[in-house]
């Protein structure tokens, strides 16, 4: 966005919470001045993410930066620090009707249900407990990230819910769920996704919501995106 008879371009960001914050050197406060983001001031804002994720929220920053032009061109690749905060923002993304019946039917037929989700531990700690895939008074920690391949295998099993997740997690854990004997089923709805579903004993996908090549991967096709009835 650049403003008339100006030579910057102000740059608006948004993403998780706790990345966005983690470049940013300042924000702003209600009198709408700005201030030095350190200190107490930076250990607050990581309170409310955190209170904010911890009631199922998914915390989205938003931030702003001002790129001077050179000779009338803005650099191809921004930096990506010293930006202003602007606020946060709690969307939710309320449980589905009848999540929390299929996680115990599964359960009940010996099946061992595992959550492997892109959000902050806090926001998937939270949802794992109103799906009924955690109890709420489990001891939640990010310590599994750093896992070699063979500790990785080692503590697999006991493993209920992988947090800020990628695509190659999803992939690890089908990998290190095989050798033990397990015939893994997985969900996979997005294009990026389709390389776990397909290493899967059973690759999942969702008709509705799901992406087509993610469909093509898969061995079940959900139509109509009701897990409970599987």
């Amino acid at each position: 966005m650049k403003r008339i008879n100006e030579k910057a371009v102000h740059t608006h960001w948004k993403g998780a919470a706790e990345m966005i914050l983690a470049i940013c050197s300042h924000y702003y406060v209600k009198s709408r001045t700005i201030r030095v983001l350190e200190g107490e001031a930076r250990k607050q804002i990581e309170t409310v993410i955190k209170d904010v994720a911890a009631k199922s929220l998914r915390c989205i920053a938003f931030a702003h930066t001002k790129v001077a032009e050179a000779d009338g061109q803005v650099q191809e690749k921004l930096e990506e620090t010293g930006l202003t905060l602007l606020g946060l923002m709690g969307l939710k993304y309320p449980c589905r009707p009848g999540v929390r019946a299929a996680v115990e039917s599964c359960r009940n037929a010996g099946l061992n249900v595992k959550m492997v989700t892109g959000d902050n531990v806090h926001t998937a700690g939270a949802a794992a407990i109103e799906f009924g895939i955690l109890n709420p008074d489990v001891d939640l920690n990010n310590d599994d990230e750093n896992l070699s391949a063979e500790e990785r295998v080692a503590k697999i099993e006991n493993i209920r819910v992988m947090a800020r997740s990628s695509v190659l997690d999803k992939l690890l854990m089908v990998q290190s769920l095989k050798p033990k004997g397990h015939v893994v089923a997985l969900n996979g709805d997005r294009t990026n996704d389709a390389p776990a579903p397909k290493a899967a004993g059973i690759g999942l996908s969702m008709g509705i919501q799901g992406t087509e090549l993610a469909k093509e991967s898969s061995d079940i096709v959900i139509m109509d995106d009701n897990f409970h009835l599987c």
